[in-house]
């Protein structure tokens, strides 16, 4: 008996010195809204793009590109290949001034446009 307590004394002590880290864990909601907080302006800015860009495009269009990226002044889109890109290439100039009067502080200076893999089509 007495040798299993000094077995585990001597082992308690070998690993006291050790680096125990402190519990740094905290509720996900208030990650989440501080997170929402910090980015409030950005978020009105592109809620504002995306609500414009819906109004914005003809009616045989608006189905066949999706934004998929907005930030640095550049609007991302995802395009169906083929005559809806060049028509879309054709009219970039044009929307991006569009948006500058409807959403000015978007500050939307420029448009790219990048073909929709066929497994997206697929997927609607």
């Amino acid at each position: 008996m007495q040798g299993n307590k000094d077995e585990e004394k001597l082992l308690q002590s070998a690993v006291r010195w050790q680096y125990k880290p402190r519990r740094t864990s905290e509720r996900l909601g208030g990650s989440a809204e501080a997170y929402l907080k910090n980015n409030k302006s950005r978020f009105e800015k592109n809620t504002q793009v995306v609500d414009a860009w819906e109004g914005l495009l003809p009616e045989g269009l608006s189905g066949h590109c999706n934004i998929s990226d907005i930030s640095g002044g550049v609007l991302k889109l995802e395009v169906d290949p083929g005559p809806y890109m060049h028509e879309l290439k054709m009219m970039t100039q044009e929307l991006v001034e569009h948006l500058g009067q409807v959403c000015p502080r978007c500050g939307i200076k420029k448009i790219t446009l990048q073909a929709r893999s066929s497994k997206v089509k697929e997927d609607k």
